[in-house]
This record gives structure tokens, C-alpha cells and sequence, in this order.
């Protein structure tokens, strides 16, 4: 499926934003817990991979929809 350059900035911001709610749950868990690290094994990292699979796939539409042109 190609996404247009509107979809896929969409979906670039939905991925900084599924970072950055890991990040704030993150702070927030390991304030209440005070474990950061283990905090950051279930909130940031899989937030990180999630954001960073939705980055992939907005660039891999992006460089098919340039290669269609």
C-alpha cells in the first residue's frame, strides 16, 4: 500500500507521538515505582520500536511513491 506525502506525514507525527507518550509514561512510572529501568523495559522501549516501525513505513511509501513518478 502506498501512502501519499499527506498519509505519511500524518503518520510520521503519530510515531513521535507514540515516542513521546512512551517517554511520558516512562518518567511517570518510574517516578511512582522508582525503578527507572525496569519502568523503561515496558513503557520506552516498546514505545521506541513502535514509533520507529511507524518512521519505517511512512520512508518505505515515501520512496515507493517517489519511485511510481
Amino acid at each position: 500500500m502506498v501512502l501519499s506525502a499527506w498519509e505519511a506525514g500524518h503518520l510520521r507525527l503519530a510515531a513521535v507521538g507514540v515516542i513521546m507518550v512512551g517517554l511520558m509514561a516512562w518518567a511517570a512510572i518510574g517516578a511512582l515505582s522508582g525503578n527507572l529501568a525496569l519502568s523503561q523495559l515496558f513503557t520506552l522501549l516498546p514505545a521506541t520500536a513502535g514509533g520507529a516501525a511507524l518512521m519505517v513505513k511512512a520512508r518505505r511509501s515515501e520512496q515507493r511513491q517517489a519511485d511510481n513518478l
